[in-house]
């Protein structure tokens, strides 16, 4: 009935107006949906997901263990801006459905739902380092087999720096190109890695962030859900 692309760092829930908080649960919200004409979810048209919950990087958590698991780092609750995930209604011909990368909302997508999502983007700078290294190989502007400073110099010639005093002088918001905003995190991660260290954990991500609902917090409901799940699938 819907299509909703989720990232391997998100996850579904549900936001629970009474407790202000996100439950993992979706079967209340989705109970009486296959015989009732109006269910909140029973529209014809794509709408989006309305809430997000965005991970907040945790230093003390990180220097214990960098592959420390999603649930053990505090998330922000929020409303989610207006492109953030579709609803996608799976009725649809197809050409009015265009899910794009990041199943963001399309332009013919009307209204909000309760669905919401934990996004666990950031968490320990050196997996984020990580991945940024990856996409960056994976798009041939950097080879595995570069030294440092190849790379550097590579990634340089996608914006306006230099590898002069680059920690000091390079304007990080000229890096152009598929991508970029990769290139731009692993090359300031290369040249001036203490500099990304302080920078990353003394900040909150607010991609896709609205009006923020409550403090915080790390998720009790996540958390007991991701136990389950360990002990059930024996992960």
């Amino acid at each position: 009935d819907f299509i909703i692309k989720v990232d391997t760092d998100e996850f579904l829930a549900v936001f629970d107006e009474e407790s202000n908080d996100f439950s993992t649960s979706i079967a209340e919200y989705l109970s009486g949906f296959a015989n009732d004409s109006n269910h909140p979810l029973c529209f014809e048209h794509n709408s989006r997901v309305g809430y997000i919950a965005q991970s907040e990087a945790q230093k003390s958590v990180c220097e214990v263990n960098i592959h420390s698991p999603p649930e053990k780092f505090p998330t922000l609750i929020a409303e989610a801006d207006n492109v953030f995930k579709g609803v996608f209604n799976s009725k649809l011909p197809f050409e009015d459905i265009n899910i794009n990368l990041g199943g963001h909302v399309g332009s013919n997508s009307r209204g909000t739902t309760r669905f919401a999502v934990f996004h666990f983007h950031s968490r320990c700078v050196e997996l984020e380092a990580q991945s940024a290294k990856q996409a960056c190989e994976r798009h041939n502007f950097i080879s595995p087999e570069d030294s440092k400073d190849t790379a550097i110099s590579k990634m340089l010639k996608h914006s306006k720096c230099s590898v002069n005093d680059i920690c000091k002088t390079c304007d990080w918001d000229s890096f152009s190109g598929t991508s970029f905003h990769k290139m731009q995190f692993y090359t300031k991660w290369l040249a001036c890695e203490e500099l990304v260290r302080e920078e990353y954990y003394g900040q909150t991500r607010t991609a896709h962030v609205g009006k923020q609902l409550a403090a915080s917090k790390v998720s009790v409901a996540l958390a007991s859900t991701m136990k389950r799940s360990f002990e059930k699938f024996d992960l």
